[in-house]
């Protein structure tokens, strides 16, 4: 593996336009069937699923696998505003839950009595130098925690971050054929962005 991290696949569903979620931040159902029994697919091929925080909040996902092979551990990038956590669909026998806090933020998630009973933990993980979390750095702690292939399912914000850090070693890229539109509609890749096409992130 690559620095000690994990083979890390990216796997973004959008419409024809680049939207991955009405402007009310609805985003089910962007494919049809097919894709969506493909992504269980891959579920089954990984060891971690991960989501940012607004993905977990609107979607309120289960993240698991109708195939044999459900991934080990849930991982949701959280902040303090996230609480008290509502999504309970996450939670299951099979799986645990890792939500990844800041050390600042971390005596607010344990006093949340209703995870303590529930199949998770806390990882505390530094800051970069700009916003969110430093992925360099829960990379390695998830590698250290036994993780070697990691699914990154979103949303926009987490795309960028990812992609921003160089964090991606496939990239599955699903588009259906809808248009949603929008100004303010989520797009694929959100964060800052770049104001010079020629400083645009090469894929090759």
């Amino acid at each position: 593996m690559k620095d000690k991290r994990p083979f890390i696949t990216i796997k973004i569903a959008q419409t024809f336009d680049g939207k991955i979620a009405a402007s009310g931040g609805r985003s089910r159902w962007i494919t049809g069937p097919q894709s969506r029994a493909f992504v269980h697919q891959l579920r089954a091929q990984h060891d971690a699923v991960l989501v940012g925080k607004s993905t977990f909040n609107l979607d309120k996902p289960r993240l698991s696998s109708l195939k044999k092979g459900n991934p080990v551990w849930k991982i949701v990038l959280g902040s303090a505003d996230m609480l008290p956590i509502r999504n309970n669909r996450i939670f299951d026998q099979d799986s645990r839950v890792v939500f990844v806090v800041s050390s600042k933020e971390l005596s607010l998630w344990l006093k949340q009595k209703n995870l303590q009973s529930k199949n998770c933990l806390f990882l505390t993980v530094r800051k970069s130098a700009s916003k969110g979390f430093d992925l360099h750095d829960l990379m390695s702690k998830l590698f250290y925690m036994g993780i070697r292939k990691l699914m990154v399912e979103g949303g926009g914000e987490v795309f960028a971050s990812f992609l921003n850090a160089r964090l991606a070693d496939r990239i599955y890229w699903m588009m259906a054929p809808k248009v949603i539109g929008g100004r303010d509609a989520k797009t694929s890749v959100e964060g800052d962005g770049v104001k010079d096409p020629n400083k645009a992130i090469n894929l090759k």
